[in-house]
């Protein structure tokens, strides 16, 4: 299980917009804090019917991801490479896009990984 008991904490909380955020809202959770979490990935082709839209109205292209107890804009940091938050996905990993037109789906990853979890940018 994937840092089960910050995750848990974390996920029984409701998600937040970057307006609404404060490190002490996230039980859990501290700014720059390094966590082992499940990464997948997401494309076009699996993000039926919505292609490249998300849950912000952001057109996703690479180096965005989804996720459901993290809040939006906030800066994920994955082997060096930094994802911003811009929507949301129904499981407790972290969801990367990849950006792909082939109109197959393109996604192999699902690991445990450490990453770097960082506060919404202004």
């Amino acid at each position: 299980m994937i840092a089960e008991i910050t995750i848990a904490l974390i996920m029984a909380t409701t998600p937040m917009m970057a307006d609404d955020y404060t490190s002490d809202s996230q039980v859990g959770y501290m700014d720059g804090q390094t966590q082992t979490v499940w990464v997948t990935e997401y494309c076009p082709a699996c993000n039926s019917p919505a292609g490249h839209g998300s849950a912000t109205g952001k057109y996703l292209t690479d180096g965005d991801c989804a996720c459901g107890w993290l809040p939006m804009g906030s800066v994920v940091v994955i082997d060096g490479k930094e994802y911003t938050v811009v929507d949301v996905c129904g499981t407790d990993a972290i969801d990367i896009f990849v950006d792909d037109d082939s109109g197959v789906c393109v996604c192999d990853r699902s690991e445990e990984v450490e990453a770097v979890i960082l506060p919404p940018r202004e």
